[in-house]
C-alpha cells in the first residue's frame, strides 16, 4: 500500500519542517488500513516510530506500507516514509490484531 503526500506550511512544527505528529500519522494510517485492505477487520494496537532526517515542507514524500508477517492473532506491519530520490526519512513498525472473537485458536496471549 502506498500514498503520496505534500505537506503545506500549516503541517511544519519547526520553521520548513514537518512536525513529527504529521509524519507519525501518515505512517500510522497507512499500516491501520493494511488489514481492512486485505479483507480483515484487525486493528492497529501498537506502533513504533523512527525518525531518520527532518521532513522539509513542501517537498513531494512517498509512504509505503507493508505486512511483514501474518499471525495468529493479526498482523506485523512496517511503514516508510521517503523523498521523491527514495531517501528515507522516518520508518515504522506496528501490529495489529484481531478482536479477540476472531483469533486463530491456540495464539499466543490467549
Amino acid at each position: 500500500m502506498h500514498a503520496r503526500f505534500v505537506p503545506l506550511d500549516d503541517h511544519q512544527g519547526y520553521p520548513g519542517i514537518v512536525h513529527g505528529g504529521v509524519i507519525s500519522s501518515l505512517l500510522y494510517e497507512l499500516m491501520a488500513n493494511m488489514p481492512r485492505y486485505l479483507g480483515d477487520d484487525a486493528v492497529l494496537h501498537r506502533s513504533a516510530v523512527t525518525f531518520h532526517r527532518p521532513v522539509p515542507v513542501a517537498e513531494p514524500l512517498l509512504v509505503f506500507a507493508r505486512v511483514v508477517e501474518k499471525t495468529p492473532r493479526g498482523w506485523r506491519l512496517a511503514a516508510e516514509l521517503s523523498d521523491e530520490n527514495g531517501r528515507r526519512l522516518a520508518s515504522a513498525t506496528g501490529e495489529a490484531i484481531r478482536p479477540a472473537s476472531k483469533q486463530e485458536e491456540g495464539a499466543p496471549g490467549r
